[in-house]
């Protein structure tokens, strides 16, 4: 991740430059966006899907930073080009909480894949806060960053591996769209 001077201004209280990362500066500008939520019950065996449309003409860099289950593993995927219906619409909440912008994202959560996508760009595991022996922390998503392909339906599922209890998903997703090039 890179860093930059911030308009070449000066802190007010040191003097030194002030320097922001890019997801900052992004933020800053009102383009960074979050979506906060958590699945409701899922059955074992069952899955919860977040349908995430990107806009023509921007460059999405997409960072799932918060997961985990309440009760039982789970699998977490994104996959490309999936074929999804039905669902909830979603607003994306502007990490500028001064800003007026809107995501040009298009989300959707409780969806249902018709197709799934055949590029999975994401498989990891979800670790369980109910058993010690799954109990697993977060993540701050910064290494698993991926800038997605403008115009294009993404699924993001969450999928209760457990055999036979239910479990909630908790989960927070960080992007910021840029212009294309």
């Amino acid at each position: 991740m890179g860093n930059r001077v911030h308009s070449l201004q000066a802190d007010g209280f040191t003097g030194y430059p002030i320097v922001l990362s890019s997801d900052h500066s992004y933020i800053h500008k009102g383009l960074g966006f979050s979506l906060v939520g958590n699945s409701g019950s899922v059955a074992a065996a069952g899955t919860f899907v977040i349908s995430f449309v990107t806009p023509s003409g921007k460059y999405v860099h997409l960072r799932p930073t918060s997961i985990g289950s309440t009760k039982n593993l789970g699998l977490f995927t994104i996959a490309e080009g999936s074929k999804m219906t039905g669902g909830t619409a979603a607003t994306p909440l502007n990490r500028n909480r001064n800003s007026s912008n809107k995501s040009l994202v298009t989300v959707k959560t409780g969806a249902t894949i018709s197709a799934e996508g055949s590029i999975k760009l994401v498989e990891l595991s979800i670790g369980s806060g109910g058993k010690p022996n799954t109990r697993s922390g977060g993540q701050n998503g910064e290494n698993d960053e991926i800038v997605l392909l403008p115009g294009t339906a993404y699924s993001l599922k969450f999928s209760n591996i457990g055999e036979t209890d239910s479990t909630v998903f908790y989960f927070s997703m960080f992007w910021y769209e840029e212009q294309e090039g």
